[in-house]
């Protein structure tokens, strides 16, 4: 089973928010990881969204919800993604270089 990656959010202007039926809560100051309809929802809703979140071996190799055209082969430069395994976030610089978006050493 493949892990697919989420979208990080968290609080905004509202702490809690019901979408499609569900209550959804997070904390101020914490974050939560929900599925890309589900963070649509919740950002009409005023929560904030952070980024894409995912372990390391589910980087992005194309722009999300973008064509799998082989003409696309990477995500753009500057490209932000929260890494669950690292537990950074960190940013695609271009030519397969990731880097700690903090210390800007490889990642």
């Amino acid at each position: 089973m493949s892990v697919i990656n989420k979208i990080r959010m968290t609080a905004g202007a509202k702490t809690s928010a019901v979408i499609f039926g569900r209550t959804v809560s997070c904390a101020v100051g914490s974050t939560i990881d929900v599925a890309e309809q589900d963070a649509d929802a919740l950002e009409a809703q005023g929560f904030l969204r952070l980024g894409v979140a995912g372990p390391t071996s589910q980087r992005p190799t194309y722009p999300p919800n973008a064509s799998s055209d082989s003409r696309v082969a990477a995500p753009p430069v500057g490209y932000l993604y929260l890494d669950t395994t690292l537990g950074k976030a960190i940013r695609y610089s271009g030519s397969g270089l990731w880097v700690d978006l903090i210390t800007g050493a490889s990642a």
